[in-house]
């Protein structure tokens, strides 16, 4: 008959629950920190007459929120790695159903790979993503109400090399929807 102790490794598993947990909650109240920043900026851009001063407020609004998405992505999963795919899928929602008047139909669609990337990747990657679908919505089909942005995710590239392949296809498509 053999006997172990295994009250340090039951010790060290639940050292590791307690640290999961823990991560998860923080990834939890930063993400309803930035949520509670971007409603009081809503709040204040509602008082402001200046157009400019309210777009660059809908701006900075949208940038917390791409932060935050990654944040909430974070707690659900309680680790420090989240989907790419699902990162981009949930700022473009985001994004439309912050930026786009009712009778705009402008659709996005994300192709490609699905990975992992890490947490700081993960918020450089929606900022930028962010900004270009701002910049899109923005530029490429004024006097449209109907569009499309097609983002492409590839595995085999390095994290700058995703990011301008996402900027090439979205100015391509921006420059194909205005020929049209």
């Amino acid at each position: 008959m053999l006997i172990r102790d295994i009250t340090e490794v039951k010790e060290k598993e639940k050292e590791l629950i307690l640290k999961s947990v823990a991560i998860r909650e923080i990834h939890h109240r930063v993400k309803n920190n930035l949520q509670t920043i971007a409603s009081l900026l809503r709040l204040q851009s509602r008082r402001i007459q200046d157009e400019n001063a309210k777009k660059s407020f809908n701006e900075s609004i949208n940038r917390i929120l791409s932060i935050s998405v990654t944040h909430e992505i974070l707690a659900q999963n309680g680790v420090d790695e989240v989907d790419i795919k699902t990162i981009i899928s949930k700022i473009a929602e985001s994004t439309l159903n912050y930026s786009l008047s009712p009778n705009e139909n402008i659709k996005v669609f994300i192709n490609g790979d699905s990975f992992n990337i890490d947490s700081d990747k993960a918020t450089s990657i929606a900022l930028v993503v962010n900004e270009i679908l701002q910049n899109s919505l923005e530029h490429a089909f004024e006097g449209k109400e109907d569009g499309k942005i097609e983002v492409t995710i590839k595995r085999e590239l390095c994290i700058l090399q995703y990011l301008l392949l996402i900027m090439a296809r979205v100015l391509i498509l921006i420059k194909l929807e205005t020929e049209v």
